[in-house]
């Protein structure tokens, strides 16, 4: 959540300012650009009385708090899923993965990022909230529960590919009209509702 304060201020939530480690908190959670375009660069007021941020910035920012926080236990509800996959790199290897600047500390990561589990310590897939598999990441792969979770997350994914076929297949057959435009509806994603998707729990490390 965003205080309706300074994004500074909601780094540091409370804490006194200390240039070194807030600016490493900024760069390792890829801020730096965005203080660079914002007009008041981090003394701008944000929330509801400021400036709206991006989703993905809203997550930044919050997880640049919990870097600049002096806390030995990190528990991360899902940081990469509202950011592309150059910037979601650049805050696993920067800030969560064992080269990032939380790796002195414990770090649970919830995620549906499956690209970086082979980096994690242990790996638990939730399922309908039960685990339904624990274990390191090679363990994981070789469950019943991983193949289950694979399987439902290639279902998902392929649903809005199938519905863009049988759209443009119905396009071929409609009159077009000057102006008509076609565009995926806001209900298309990658991994679809959580409720029907299984999740994972990565503790990098502990």
């Amino acid at each position: 959540w965003i205080l309706n304060d300074t994004l500074r201020n909601n780094v540091l939530f409370g804490q006194p300012f200390e240039a070194v480690r807030y600016n490493a908190a900024v760069d390792a959670c890829a801020l730096r650009h965005d203080l660079s375009v914002l007009k008041s660069g981090d003394m701008t007021e944000i929330g509801e009385r400021g400036i709206n941020l991006s989703g993905g910035m809203r997550k930044r920012v919050a997880l640049a708090r919990a870097v600049y926080s002096p806390l030995d236990v990190v528990l991360l509800d899902d940081p990469l899923a509202a950011v592309d996959a150059h910037v979601a790199n650049h805050i696993f290897n920067n800030c969560i993965g064992d080269t990032g600047i939380l790796r002195d500390r414990t770090r649970v990561l919830v995620t549906n990022a499956l690209q970086f589990l082979p980096q994690c310590h242990r790996v638990v897939v939730m399922d309908g909230g039960r685990v339904a598999a624990m274990g390191t990441w090679p363990e994981v792969q070789a469950s019943a529960a991983y193949a289950s979770f694979t399987e439902a997350m290639q279902q998902v994914t392929a649903a809005p590919a199938e519905e863009e076929q049988e759209a443009e297949q119905q396009g071929a057959t409609d009159t077009p009209r000057k102006g008509d435009a076609r565009v995926a509806g806001p209900d298309a994603g990658v991994f679809g509702p959580a409720a029907t998707t299984p999740r994972t729990t990565a503790d990098v490390a502990g």
